[in-house]
């Protein structure tokens, strides 16, 4: 039996969790079609091709926020599947 598959390579990914000085996180809504509902998320984004995951967060925070950070810090990453 012969079957065909269909599969897509994510690019990879950048999230940010910002936060001003007093400790208040910056949260966004999104409206997600698929299930028809706003929801508040942390701003996140694909990374563009030969794109570092710190200048995509950084692009992400400016583009989904109009915020700027003066500081960073790295929580977590995953090394890319290829």
């Amino acid at each position: 039996m012969i079957s065909c598959r269909e599969y897509l390579r994510h690019p990879g990914a950048a999230a940010i969790i910002p936060m001003f000085d007093d400790g208040r996180v910056i949260l966004e809504k999104q409206y997600r079609h698929p299930l028809r509902k706003t929801f508040l998320e942390i701003p996140a984004g694909k990374l563009d091709p030969r794109e570092s995951p710190l200048n995509c967060a950084k692009r992400e925070l400016i583009e989904e926020t109009g915020y700027e950070a003066s500081k960073w810090k790295l929580l977590g990453q995953r090394d890319r599947i290829l």
